[in-house]
């Protein structure tokens, strides 16, 4: 198996960082927990058994990185009731699988709401700069948004059932038909 880190950064850095995020509310702190989980894929890239694993493998290293930095000695009381919840939903969830999902149903979504989307969530444009690069209102921007995000859970439900518990993460899904890779 050949694969080079630089493609795998190339496929997966927007997608780690997004669930990263999720996850680790100050962004230089996901920055550099993304950066540490590229340095452990490179790392440990000859020890991955099969192909076919890799992206459960690769968030795999993700969340034990973000679980790793708020046992670390930066945690404080006010982020052991986030660790709780990261270490509960931990192990026993698909969000990483379906998080990479994600960018190929957004590419189904008609391109006013793809972009704003991606400008939104992606690149976290507030919506006041959203509307300037887009030339729309702030509303529209903000009915944008909803719209494609309404739009995409419709798409994402139509493919797959969830099974999610009460902190929104994937315990379980079944895909209904043949629209999605995994």
């Amino acid at each position: 198996m050949t694969i080079q880190t630089e493609a795998l950064w190339n496929e997966f850095n927007e997608r780690l960082l997004f669930f990263i995020k999720g996850k680790i509310s100050n962004k230089a702190d996901a920055d550099d927990i993304l950066q540490n989980v590229f340095l452990k894929i490179h790392q440990n890239l000859g020890e991955l058994k099969e192909e076919k694993n890799l992206k459960s493998w690769i968030f795999s290293i993700a969340r034990n990185s973000i679980i790793d930095y708020y046992r670390s000695s930066k945690v404080t009381e006010e982020f052991k009731e986030e660790l709780e919840k990261v270490i509960e939903s931990g192990e026993d969830n698909f969000n990483g699988e379906i998080t990479c999902c994600i960018d190929d149903f957004i590419n189904l979504l008609p391109e006013k709401y793809r972009e704003t989307i991606r400008l939104y969530e992606f690149e976290e444009l507030k919506h006041k700069e959203i509307a300037e690069r887009l030339e729309l209102s702030v509303s529209a921007s903000k009915s944008r948004v909803q719209r494609g995000r309404n739009q995409l859970k419709l798409l994402l439900e139509e493919c797959c059932k969830f099974q999610i518990d009460k902190y929104g993460n994937i315990l379980d899904y079944q895909q209904k038909n043949i629209c999605c890779d995994n």
